[in-house]
């Protein structure tokens, strides 16, 4: 009998090591189930909204306020609409998204002398106590206070997309910024910083941030036409501005080779040319001038020799010299005389002899 007692003994005191283990195992399963809980409930309510919509790209078209808007939509008129510039053929098998300064010139546009979204309409919605909930979830977006809106504001500059450009949009839900990420598209009218970083959505008063970056996201949404994820762009902070350099957009929603500058954090009223800068070399020449001796003045010329006088025939005895014409052309006239032959004495004298003596008469005896 003690045998067989003995026996069941040793069998509880092997069972008891089991037993003991799989109560442990059942503890840590507990334990981790309860950390798990705890964990979820530890999260914050805006990191477990951030948490949503990463894995989805939602495609936003110009004037379109999109899901869960903080306001309706401060856009003027005609500053919110799709663009339509013909699209640039996408590079094959190129799906990645390229990053652009926000300070490259042309990069937004606008029409000269007018703003794009009325930024007054934004401020009193976002300070009015009415709207605390929403001034305050957008105040948190940018880091700042209700109390620092206004400012906030004041130095963002209205402006357009060109470019279909992804950005980290927000909603308003149960009194919180709801983040998603989209593609908002070439025409959109938004507000960017100095920087040239978007920060809010006219269309509906959304704060914007920049995009998060993730893989094998989804696209959610109608596409427009010329959509290309491989034509997509970000834009990043680079340069400081004080103003930016605009594409002028026309009335027919396409982009003009005009180009204009806007201050920073104006609407349009301080809006200017763009001026050209041309660099001009300037080149110094030395002259020396030399005083020379004045030339002697030209001699005159000489008067034209007279035409030469034809030969005067000799004149014969008792016959009357004719007179040259061309000799006495001009001259007074003067009658002609008849002129006596010589007389002998006359040939001697011209002979250089006396004239030849005459023989006295014969004295009769």
């Amino acid at each position: 009998m003690s045998g067989t007692g003995d026996g069941a003994a040793d069998d509880d005191d092997r069972s008891r090591p089991k037993g003991l283990w799989l109560l442990l195992g059942a503890l840590l399963v507990c334990f981790v189930v309860a950390a798990g809980a705890l964990l979820v409930l530890a999260l914050d309510g805006d990191d477990a909204e951030s948490a949503e919509g990463l894995s989805e790209i939602y495609l936003q078209p110009a004037g379109d306020p999109g899901p869960d808007p903080f306001m309706v939509s401060i856009a003027l008129a005609k500053q919110d609409e799709a663009l339509k510039d013909p699209r640039p053929t996408a590079p094959a098998n190129d799906v990645e998204v390229r990053s652009v300064p926000g300070s490259r010139p042309g990069l937004f546009g606008g029409t000269e002398n007018q703003s794009t979204c009325d930024r007054e309409q934004l401020v009193e919605f976002l300070t009015d106590p009415v709207n605390r909930a929403k001034g305050e979830a957008w105040a948190a977006v940018h880091e700042i206070t209700v109390d620092d809106i206004a400012d906030y504001v004041d130095g963002l500059t209205p402006l357009r997309l060109r470019f279909d450009t992804r950005v980290t949009n927000h909603g308003f839900r149960d009194d919180r910024a709801t983040p998603f990420q989209a593609v908002l598209e070439a025409g959109t009218a938004v507000l960017v910083d100095e920087y040239g970083v978007p920060r809010a959505r006219c269309a509906c008063g959304n704060p914007l941030l920049p995009p998060a970056a993730q893989a094998n996201a989804e696209f959610v949404g109608d596409p427009w036409d010329g959509f290309e994820p491989s034509l997509l762009k970000t834009v990043s902070a680079e340069d400081l501005l004080t103003e930016f350099v605009v594409t002028k957009i026309k009335a027919d929603q396409t982009s003009g080779t005009g180009k204009y500058l806007k201050p920073v954090g104006t609407d349009g009223e301080a809006d200017g040319p763009l001026e050209t800068t041309t660099t001009t070399t300037s080149t110094t020449t030395t002259t020396t001038t030399t005083t020379a001796a004045p030339a002697p003045a030209p001699a005159p010329a000489p008067a034209p020799a007279p035409a030469p006088r034809r030969p005067r025939a000799a004149a014969r005895p008792g016959v009357r010299a004719r007179a040259d014409p061309a000799a006495h052309a001009g001259a007074p006239h003067h009658p002609t005389h008849p002129r006596r032959a010589p007389s002998v004495a006359d040939r001697h004298r011209q002979a250089g002899r006396g004239a030849p003596s005459t023989p006295a008469p014969e004295v009769p005896s």
